[in-house]
């Protein structure tokens, strides 16, 4: 999976264990998922597996592996090929793979010859013992846009066998949570505004025995004479998104659904993708760009599920808005926007509870000191709940590279 950040938090650390075991077993949770999913690691099981040539050949991989793969060519034949874990060739061909080089836009013979070593019709699963099969020897799978979702599951699945009944889970911006906060209110989530330039909060949703995950382009695009191209590849005709949608959230049960539903709805778009959701009675919402601001759709699940508020005023807003002009932060509030989006959740619970973390924040502040605004300037007044023990000074950030 790359390099990852994650945070846990816990209401409470489970009898007869330390804190640093349930530490260990989560490190060990993901570290075992990245040995097996990781595209970065040569002697990973799915590196194996894709610089096989043996076609019509089973190579045998392991239950979580299979269990990810199958997941994904479910959500490639449910959307019609929206969603395709194979789509590396044409990714790279847009310069979004992981040798970048000048941007430049294909011709349409390299991206039908792209295409062309793409297609998750060629991947073939088998259940026991767990095994996966190609029938072209140029395919490859990438797992990244399911198996964050995935290390979350396993995650919160490890906790809930360990008798934790209140946590929140975040793993690259996915999240599940169970239960609430030790002082009875739910765990708060933000959902970013789809800014190019900049972090700021667009809503705050309760998240209460779900899971959610979020996908967009406005993190990784090229300019190019003017056009924007999307790293969000659609494999089906080839080329980046052309229609508009910033970002996609959705809320469900399992975060390795939400994870495969928003990248597929953030291909198949503002109508398709809002009536394929409405259809199978999903809780998404789409945020798309306007001509005077954004735009949002959420489906009635969504609405019913997260009681969303306005995170600057505390108001609810009872349906969707038509178009939402963006805002401009006023001075007194510039400092905390970028933070409340990575921190919003977790500055809440800074003062109770249990926190198990190995992302790049350290300290009862949440790392807030180690933050700058626009300015240059430390952001520490964004914080809530100051420690006594609290100096001011950034700390050296840590990078968790275990996921």
């Amino acid at each position: 999976m790359g390099t990852i950040t994650y945070q846990v938090k816990i209401d409470a650390i489970p009898e007869g264990m330390s804190l640093e075991q349930l530490s260990g077993e989560v490190d060990n949770a993901l570290k075992q998922i990245n040995d097996r999913m990781s595209t970065y690691q040569p002697d990973s099981e799915l590196s194996r597996f894709n610089d096989s040539t043996d076609v019509g050949e089973w190579f045998e991989v392991s239950a979580d592996t299979l269990k990810v793969a199958k997941t994904a060519l479910r959500a490639s034949e449910e959307t019609g090929g929206a969603f395709d874990v194979t789509v590396g060739p044409l990714l790279k061909l847009w310069n979004f793979g992981t040798d970048r080089g000048e941007f430049s836009i294909p011709d349409q013979t390299a991206i039908d010859a792209a295409k062309g070593n793409t297609g998750f019709q060629h991947i073939k699963v088998r259940d026991d013992p767990p095994a996966l099969m190609k029938s072209k020897a140029e395919i490859r799978i990438n797992l990244s846009a399911i198996a964050k979702g995935y290390a979350v599951d396993v995650v919160a699945r490890l906790l809930e066998e360990q008798s934790v009944n209140a946590y929140l889970v975040e793993i690259g911006g996915e999240m599940r949570s169970r239960g609430k906060k030790p002082d009875g209110e739910p765990w708060i989530i933000g959902i970013e505004k789809p800014l190019d330039d900049a972090r700021a909060i667009l809503k705050a949703v309760p998240l209460d025995g779900q899971a959610i995950a979020t996908s967009g382009d406005y993190r990784n695009f090229y300019l190019h004479e003017g056009v924007r191209y999307s790293h969000t590849i659609d494999p089906r005709n080839g080329r980046p998104i052309e229609h508009g949608v910033a970002s996609v959230s959705v809320i469900t049960d399992q975060c390795m659904l939400a994870d495969a539903w928003a990248t597929s709805l953030m291909v198949l778009g503002p109508e398709a993708g809002y009536t394929w959701a409405l259809d199978r009675n999903l809780a998404v919402l789409m945020i798309l760009r306007g001509e005077h601001g954004w735009i949002e759709k959420a489906t009635p699940r969504f609405l019913e599920l997260a009681e969303v508020a306005d995170p600057a005023t505390g108001n609810n807003i009872a349906g969707t808005a038509d178009e939402v002009t963006p805002d401009e932060p006023s001075p007194a509030t510039a400092t905390y926007l970028p933070v409340f989006v990575i921190f919003l959740a977790a500055i809440a619970l800074m003062a109770v509870g249990v926190i198990v973390s190995n992302r790049r924040i350290k300290g009862s502040c949440g790392g807030l000191s180690g933050m700058k605004d626009a300015s240059g300037n430390s952001i520490c007044d964004a914080c809530t709940v100051p420690s006594d023990q609290c100096s001011g000074v950034p700390q050296e950030d840590v990078t968790d590279t275990s996921g």
